[in-house]
């Protein structure tokens, strides 16, 4: 019982609580704010906490994560392919690569239809790709290109 509830529903993500998060294999809602290193993390979301909680009170197969977005940059791009903040982005299974990121306004009642949109298979998987080429991918370029537009 212990070990299945030890991680809160709407929790930190960071260095410790990760693999904690990853064993689960459960999904992840990630609600990422700006912050700066010197901030308080839990302080700086209490005011979003609320919007957290209706997050996952709507979708207890997943868990609600958030992280200083400036300490965890790096990662953050390299798990969840986010730059800016502001973001939402949800990862049905903690280990898989496929993200979904909300495009637009982040509100716990966006959050929650995007969700809804991602597990009726209405929303394509965000993917890490090079832009299109200018003047898209005809034309009289002899060079073909792949990106993820395409």
């Amino acid at each position: 019982f212990l070990a299945d509830n030890l991680l809160p529903r709407v929790g930190m993500l960071n260095t410790d609580s990760y693999d904690q998060y990853y064993a689960k294999k459960m999904g992840l809602l990630a609600c990422l704010y700006p912050m700066r290193k010197t901030e308080d993390t839990e302080a700086k979301v209490e005011p979003y906490r609320a919007d957290m909680l209706a997050i996952a009170k709507a979708f207890p197969e997943y868990y609600v994560v958030y992280t200083n977005t400036e300490d965890f940059a790096e990662a953050l791009d390299e798990i969840f392919g986010v730059k800016k903040f502001p973001s939402f982005v949800v990862k049905t299974k903690v280990d898989s690569k496929r993200k979904f990121i909300l495009d637009g306004e982040f509100t716990a009642e966006s959050a929650v239809a995007f969700v809804k949109k991602v597990e009726a298979g209405e929303q394509q998987p965000t993917v890490k790709s090079e832009m299109m080429p200018p003047g898209g991918l005809g034309g009289d370029d002899p060079m073909k290109y792949a990106v993820g537009d395409n």
